[in-house]
């Protein structure tokens, strides 16, 4: 039976933990940057509150009316009593269906690209609405 020396095994052992404890090191610096570098990339900006008055068949909200677009996410509440189609980017919105009375809704593209909103009211019928956009 061979003897083994104590020494060798704690020096094996030690060099181990310090490769183990480098890679972390390199690992949880790899991570502080990706995360530096992904929190550039996201839109800054405040939601602006916005209160409408639909009294045309058809509004538009675009860069002409408004200057804060294009926006990244909206969310609209119909305080009206008759229904709201929505628009955007000349997309409907839940392939045609109503935003109803006392109802809201949030549109999120996760990177500014809210170009146009198009805010449609049945003829005859007026509504109203808020809109709270974050650009």
């Amino acid at each position: 039976m061979s003897k083994s020396r104590p020494y060798a095994l704690q020096l094996l052992q030690t060099q181990i933990l310090y490769d183990v404890a480098s890679m972390l090191d390199n690992l949880t610096e790899e991570t502080v940057n990706f995360h530096q570098s992904w929190l550039k990339t996201i839109p800054k900006g405040k939601f602006e509150p916005l209160t409408l008055a639909i009294t045309s068949s058809v509004t538009k909200l675009d860069s002409s009316i408004i200057e804060t677009m294009p926006w990244m996410k909206f969310t609209i509440f119909n305080d009206g009593d008759d229904a709201v189609y929505l628009m955007v980017n000349e997309e409907f919105i839940q392939s045609r269906t109503p935003l109803n009375s006392d109802e809201s809704l949030t549109v999120d593209m996760i990177t500014p690209q809210i170009e146009k909103v198009q805010l449609i009211c049945l003829q005859g019928e007026s509504c109203s609405v808020r809109i709270f956009a974050r650009k």
